[in-house]
């Protein structure tokens, strides 16, 4: 398996841990629901982009979090499908976009698919933090302990 395969199953895998317990909980904390909503959209507007199609969308975009957890399963399918789709050349080949306030930038790909991974990793740190502040107990979403436990 592609070591980014295995990396966006555990961004998928973390990020469903967090959007169940925010279901389930019924939790309606306006910052923990714009950082969940962010890591989605940012992943997505970062899937446009990779495709080199347009990537603006608003990033106050707020959905319900059913939507959210749909929406990365859609997400994590068509990164994993991007990676097993290319060979290593083709992960390093450059990719063309532009940034929500219009300015060009050219990278390889897979220095982009990385970053979706480390960013959503950020994000989701603020909101166990936020969970821990509010006085939940956040689900555990560290990589080693999807390693040793996840079924994905």
């Amino acid at each position: 398996m592609h070591a980014l395969v295995r990396l966006f199953d555990y961004d998928y895998w973390a990020n469903s841990r967090i959007i169940d317990l925010l279901i389930k909980r019924g939790i309606t904390d306006d910052q923990l629901l714009q950082w969940m909503n962010h890591i989605v959209n940012m992943e997505e507007i970062w899937l446009l982009r990779c495709k080199e199609e347009d990537s603006y969308m608003s990033l106050k975009t707020q959905r319900p979090l059913t939507t959210l957890l749909l929406q990365t399963q859609s997400l994590h399918r068509e990164y994993c499908q991007m990676v097993k789709l290319r060979t290593d050349e083709q992960l390093d080949e450059y990719v063309s976009y532009r940034n929500q306030r219009g300015m060009a930038f050219s990278m390889p790909l897979r220095d982009i698919l990385t970053h979706v991974i480390n960013h959503s990793t950020h994000h989701r740190g603020q909101i166990v933090a936020g969970l821990r502040s509010a006085g939940f107990v956040p689900p555990v979403t560290d990589y080693i302990h999807f390693v040793q436990y996840a079924k994905v």
